[in-house]
């Protein structure tokens, strides 16, 4: 057994062994929180690969072509691939790590998230006044043009008015609350329902439910006219500057550490898409496919790319794809990817470029691969095989997971490479214990966005993206608060669905301050004023009339008693600065941090 895992292991000879379908993707499982990571010796490695995609749209198909061909030297080698790679089994004489490979990296907020500090501003990152603005502006266009165009009964005209800001907020704090309380595909009128079994309150008191339908169904990202000429060129075109936007802030607001991992996400949509894509091994099998660079510690999404098919205005081989996800990064970053994404060229490429080194796990028809690694006759289970280059420093590692199964890594990482001797009863190179560690970043991340899903029921697909980043969105904003926060007692617990109630609840209480001071209040049905009241007395938010703090050396009469009651009192109030008494005034008490929510939801 020591033998077999040496560097100098000599191969077997070759045999015709019949062709497996051991090219699997390991990595498409959603992991539990809870569950232990499977190993890769553990995996059946007969499963179909989760990374196999048929494009909907275009006759072509992703693959996984264009190998490298190494420019190596002209010295002898002891093992030529197909396409001309030459291999050693002993690493390269010159062998060093140069100064990126030894740098550490933590997980820190850079630029505008280092002077955010309330969940309003983690969350106003992304959802900027001007993408609001935007957003705004393009749905109020198209409740414009249905007005002009339709002859609406006066009974709708009620709610079909412009959309100011504050909704629009509203509305995204709403979507929020709906993953809390996981009713996203829960009816609209059980949530505003009557009987308490079923309703929401902080849903029924911040927006009426036909408001809440009309900017549902009117909600658009970009200008229809001009959107068939965009879409010639750009499939994403509906929801590309929305995408664009929130996708440029993660790379503002965010230093990854060391590790890092590549896969792809869908969205789960069946409906008509130009870019719908089917992968019969995802859990939501038809949708939209999203490319995610991950943190493969805290899983926060450093980059994203939508998949547009085949024939887009952009290259989208899967090296073209990790490339520009990795163009952001500094040097001497690692990456973890699957057998999707590794190809010798990808390795070769990123080193070269953004000094960033990369590992993951081969297809066994790689043209890069001698044949003498894929066979598996004569070789002992848990043995295993290295190989070397000797330009890129790439190791080529086959392990035999199984008696006739053998699984091949490629990295660029594990120079040297070494068979660890504690807790190793496989006999496993630490190649194998780093890609099963370091794999599941952007599953992990899949699977905390589905966990509180902020969604609702629609037929368009731009909309169904729009409400996956909205989760993309809150996801972030935990992260940068807990990093920010770390002591806090919601950080300790890590309480995310509490984080996520709050930051709903930021969203949406300036509505329902605005519902109760408005003229219409006094129509309400009884058990919705109630509601109303109970919500914003108990918020940390002032409502219309605050005692100030500060008290006037002069007494004066009550600005809203009768004038024959005669109440004089020192207080004031905090807007108008007028003289008001306790009975008229409600006193409540809130911390540095929620004031700084109030002026930012003023502000904007």
């Amino acid at each position: 057994m020591a033998e077999s895992s040496k560097r100098g292991f000599s191969l077997p000879p070759e045999s015709k062994s019949k062709k497996t379908c051991s090219e699997i993707d390991i990595c498409g499982h959603v992991y539990n929180s809870d569950e232990d990571y499977d190993d890769i010796s553990d995996q059946d490695l007969s499963g179909s690969c989760s990374s196999t995609s048929v494009d909907l749209t275009d006759e072509e198909t992703v693959t996984s072509e264009g190998s490298s061909i190494s420019m190596m030297d002209d010295g002898p080698c002891d093992y030529v691939s197909k396409d001309g790679t030459k291999w050693w089994n002993e690493p390269p004489s010159d062998f060093h790590q140069d100064e990126y490979f030894s740098k550490d990296f933590q997980p820190q907020l850079v630029g505008p998230s280092m002077e955010s500090d309330t969940f309003g501003d983690f969350f106003k990152l992304f959802f900027t006044h001007e993408l609001c603005s935007y957003i705004l502006s393009q749905t109020n266009n198209k409740l414009e043009s249905h007005l002009s165009l339709n002859q609406v009964p006066n009974p709708q005209k009620k709610y079909l008015y412009a959309i100011t800001l504050e909704e629009l907020y509203t509305f995204l704090g709403m979507m929020i609350l709906f993953g809390v309380f996981r009713s996203s595909k829960e009816k609209i009128s059980n949530l505003y329902s009557d009987d308490p079994n079923l309703c929401r309150p902080i849903i029924k008191c911040s927006m009426p439910r036909d408001r809440f339908k009309v900017i549902l169904r009117f909600l658009r990202f970009d200008d229809a006219s001009t959107r068939l000429e965009r879409t010639l060129q750009d499939k994403l075109a509906p929801i590309r500057f929305v995408f664009d936007s929130i996708n440029t802030t993660l790379s503002k607001t965010y230093t990854p550490g060391k590790w890092l991992t590549v896969d792809e996400h869908m969205t789960g949509y069946r409906g008509r898409c130009p870019i719908l894509q089917f992968m019969p091994a995802k859990p939501d099998k038809y949708g939209i496919k999203i490319f995610i660079l991950a943190d493969a510690k805290t899983y926060f999404p450093c980059a994203m790319e939508a998949y547009t098919g085949s024939k887009s205005y952009i290259a989208n081989k899967p090296n073209d794809i990790v490339l520009r996800l990795c163009s952001s990064l500094g040097p001497g970053h690692f990456v973890a990817g699957d057998n999707f994404f590794t190809s010798k060229m990808l390795s070769d490429q990123l080193l070269t470029k953004y000094k960033t080194y990369y590992m993951g796990m081969l297809r066994k028809n790689r043209r890069e691969i001698p044949k003498e690694m894929k066979d598996t006759k004569g070789v002992s289970i848990h043995s295993s095989r290295f190989l070397y280059t000797q330009q890129g420093y790439n190791t080529l590692i086959s392990y035999m997971a199984k008696k006739t199964k053998n699984v091949l890594i490629l990295s660029n990482i594990h120079r040297n490479e070494q068979i660890p001797n504690t807790k190793n009863p496989k006999c496993k190179p630490s190649a194998i214990f780093d890609y099963n560690k370091f794999k599941c970043g952007v599953d992990k991340n899949n699977q905390m966005i589905k966990e509180f899903r902020s969604h609702r029921i629609i037929r368009r697909w731009p909309c169904v993206l729009f409400f996956d980043l909205i989760g993309e969105v809150a996801l972030s904003s935990w992260i940068l608060y807990c990093l920010k926060h770390p002591n806090e007692d919601i950080v300790q617990k890590k309480d995310r669905r509490q984080f996520l109630y709050l930051l709903g609840s930021v969203l949406v209480l300036p509505s329902i301050i605005s519902r109760q001071s408005s003229t219409s209040f006094q129509y309400y049905h009884k058990h919705l004023k109630t509601q109303i009241q109970s919500i914003a007395q108990s918020s940390t938010l002032p409502v219309e009339h605050q005692v100030s703090s500060i008290v006037p050396s002069k007494r004066g009469r009550c600005y809203l008693c009768e004038r024959g009651r005669d109440m004089k009192r020192r207080s004031v109030c905090s807007n108008c600065q007028k003289h008001i008494c306790e009975i008229h005034s409600k006193v409540l008490t809130f911390c540095e941090r929620c004031q700084e929510d109030i002026s930012f939801f003023g502000s904007s």
